[in-house]
């Protein structure tokens, strides 16, 4: 509900928030909206471990790679693509990877945490991560769990 006062700008609430939502978020969905829905469709979709796991590296990492990103980050693979850099991907991968390992000790299942988060970081635009990396961890652990079960 307070998303659509925000989109249709009831009671001057955009004016406030401007100053700290990203372009795409002040004529779009933001960031929370993505999450809230990469979470849910995660917890529908996966086992409770895998859940977890999916979705806590997804926070942990997307917040730490954004910050990195900014800090630190100087090469990008494609502004035309998103303004993410391979810095804060290959950082917020290891956090993520950290993450995981919370939930899941399986050392094939922290490699491909690693791999998966970084790509779905690299290729998603702007907040459509929170929804991406979420159920692409998710599906890639099942999927190893599957093969080694």
């Amino acid at each position: 509900m307070i998303e659509a006062f925000r989109v249709r700008e009831f009671f001057d609430l955009l004016k406030r928030l401007k100053p700290i939502l990203r372009e795409e978020e002040v004529v779009g969905f933001g960031a929370y909206y993505f999450f809230l829905l990469g979470a849910f469709l995660t917890i529908l979709f996966f086992d409770a471990e895998i859940a977890s796991a999916a979705i806590t590296a997804s926070l942990v990492g997307d917040a730490i790679a954004a910050i990195i990103g900014k800090l630190l980050g100087g090469f990008f693979i494609s502004k035309k693509l998103n303004s993410k850099s391979f810095e804060g991907a290959i950082v917020g991968g290891l956090a993520a990877t950290l993450a995981v390992s919370l939930f899941i000790r399986e050392p094939a299942s922290l490699f491909l945490a690693f791999v998966t988060f970084m790509f779905a970081e690299i290729m998603s635009r702007g907040v459509y991560d929170n929804l991406t990396i979420p159920l692409a961890l998710g599906l890639t652990l099942t999927m190893l769990k599957k093969l080694i079960t």
